[in-house]
């Protein structure tokens, strides 16, 4: 599908240059507001927020490693605040913001919403308080070998039907047997590939972390042999584990779900829709450039891309036309398409 037959569906939206020229850095992970405002997570390990003269670098907090978007609309991230880990909420009118300081020996803290929004480190988990307070919720659960990690902070999945915790592929880490997911009460538990966000550059650093979608979970997987390893994507059910759905190529991160039983994977230079949980191809699109970052906003009807390079052109993508449903375009009888 070319692009002018998607001029209906894409608006290319490209945000005014800074009085100073091009920003310096890149876009490496991207959420937004309820409203569709975007804030971003920048090669600087800065957080930027987008604004009508382009993206504007904030000052909360230093050496920001994660960013996280909560299920009520609320965005947070893990930084140095001074020379502690904390957690910050990002205002979304550059207000004041609400800063955690978090028991963590590393920066290697996830967030879930187990209780609200909280946070998990390698050994314990927090409730997020007003006033800058922590709820202690107990031990952070352990991996699939039954251990625990010192230094990396599992993906807990929380979803009416389960819980999943995910752990990463080993990568100047001590997870002793590589990613994986498990059942809360330790029912089931298959193998994953992902990395320790912005731990490192290619590889599984930037396969997308396990995601829940509909009553599966999606994640990638990178699969070895002795010739040659294949990155894919998988989708296993919530409550048992089995395998639903397989795809070649792994999703890297900014990979989500959507509704109306699909999910969004990126890829290096393109994205697709794909149905849950065959996870089969029901659109794509492929970029000349490399993809830096990808938001689903207003919603779920609007996907943002950042691309690697050119931080200030952002494109929308409209997400509920019917090709986005892998639906082929009516034409009415008597009209004929000139290709």
């Amino acid at each position: 599908m070319t692009r002018r037959l998607l001029s209906a569906a894409v608006l290319l939206l490209v945000l005014g240059a800074t009085a100073h020229g091009e920003p310096g850095f890149d876009i490496v992970d991207l959420t937004c507001f309820n409203d569709g405002k975007l804030v971003a997570l920048t090669s600087d390990l800065e957080l930027a927020m987008v604004s009508k003269n382009g993206w504007q670098q904030l000052s909360l907090a230093k050496s920001v490693l994660r960013l996280w978007r909560s299920p009520d609309g609320r965005v947070f991230a893990i930084g140095l605040g001074g020379d502690r880990w904390s957690a910050v909420e990002v205002p979304h009118d550059l207000g004041p913001s609400q800063h955690w300081t978090v028991p963590a020996n590393s920066g290697s803290i996830s967030f879930t919403s187990l209780d609200g929004p909280d946070v998990v480190t390698p050994d314990r988990i927090y409730r997020l308080d007003p006033g800058g307070k922590l709820t202690d919720l107990g031990e952070t659960p352990v991996g699939a070998n039954g251990e625990r990690s010192l230094f990396r902070a599992p993906e807990i999945l929380v979803s009416p039907q389960a819980t999943v915790v995910c752990t990463g592929t080993r990568m100047r880490h001590d997870d002793s047997v590589g990613g994986s997911c498990r059942d809360g009460k330790g029912a089931y538990y298959y193998s994953v590939s992902f990395g320790e966000p912005l731990c490192c550059t290619g590889g599984e650093a930037s396969f997308a972390t396990p995601f829940v979608c509909g009553d599966v979970v999606v994640s990638a997987i990178r699969q070895w042999s002795p010739t040659a390893s294949r990155n894919r994507t998988q989708a296993r059910s919530l409550t048992t584990g089995r395998l639903l759905g397989r795809r070649e190529g792994a999703a890297l991160r900014g990979s989500t779900c959507l509704d109306g039983k699909r999910a969004l994977l990126v890829d290096k230079r393109g994205i697709q829709i794909v149905s849950v949980p065959g996870l089969r191809r029901l659109w794509r699109e492929k970029h000349d450039s490399a993809i830096g970052a990808v938001a689903v906003c207003h919603g779920g009807t609007r996907a943002m891309l950042v691309p690697t390079g050119n931080p200030d052109a952002v494109e929308e993508l409209d997400l509920t036309g019917p090709a986005m449903f892998g639906k082929a375009k009516v034409v009415p009888p008597g009209i004929h398409v000139v290709p």
